[in-house]
């Protein structure tokens, strides 16, 4: 069973332009928030993928980074035979491979014929 890592262990730290959250106070940053340029009082935070938040107020920006990061390092894992830890597959569709096939046709249909009686009626 995996550990559920708490968010007592995430500790912020400032810096020169913003604040940085670290695991137990050390090693990487897991994610900074820095103050918006635009809009005084308003900060973001920014993942180390790149990924960056919209607006929010300081107390709202630290607890979205903290909930972003928990939610990573919680993330379920299951142990595959001779490959080591992976992630859990994404859910299966209901539909078999066949229906989904026809499901995407005749979606597909439906867009061209919507286009067809749309272009149609522009023109009359």
């Amino acid at each position: 069973m995996a550990t559920v890592i708490s968010s007592c262990r995430l500790v912020w730290r400032k810096t020169a332009n913003g604040q940085v959250l670290h695991f137990d106070g050390k090693g990487h940053a897991l994610a900074t928030i820095e103050p918006d340029v635009k809009y005084a009082g308003m900060w973001r935070v920014h993942m180390p993928d790149g990924w960056v938040s919209d607006m929010a107020r300081l107390e709202w920006a630290k607890e979205g980074a903290i909930r972003s990061v928990l939610f990573v390092l919680n993330r379920q894992q299951t142990r595959a035979p001779g490959s080591g830890l992976r992630e859990t597959a994404p859910p299966q569709s209901p539909h078999t491979p066949v229906e989904e096939n026809a499901l995407k046709v005749r979606s597909r249909e439906q867009a061209n014929e919507y286009a067809r009686r749309t272009s149609r009626g522009a023109a009359l």
